[in-house]
């Protein structure tokens, strides 16, 4: 009887100690699966910022409807484009490229769309 209390004593005392390395492991998955998740928002930002990048790209190549015919546009046209791309944070510069005219003339279209 004594032999049976004394080796579930010792049993429990090693089960004891293996219930401690069991939580090393979850604490190891657990700093993996953080590290893991990190490392995902990350790619997805870098994933977004490469969109973000390629659909500028695209936009600023794609010719609008406006510059096929500028020469016939109407005053009232020239000046939606005009805030239209301002709308979309273009700077003036790039507004007078896409729609191939002055620096001057997009400043003063854009002066009248207000």
């Amino acid at each position: 009887m004594e032999w049976l209390i004394i080796s579930l004593f010792a049993a429990s005392i090693l089960l004891f100690g293996v219930s401690f390395l069991g939580r090393d492991k979850d604490k190891e998955m657990k700093a993996e699966l953080d590290q893991l998740t990190l490392q995902m928002v990350g790619d997805v930002y870098d994933l977004r910022k490469r969109i973000h990048y390629l659909e500028e790209e695209l936009l600023a190549a794609t010719p609008t409807s406006f510059q096929k015919n500028k020469k016939s546009s109407s005053h009232a046209e020239l000046v939606s484009e005009a805030h239209a791309l301002f709308q979309q944070n273009r700077n003036v510069e790039e507004i007078a490229a896409a729609m191939e005219l002055q620096v001057d003339e997009v400043k003063h279209l854009l002066s009248n769309s207000h």
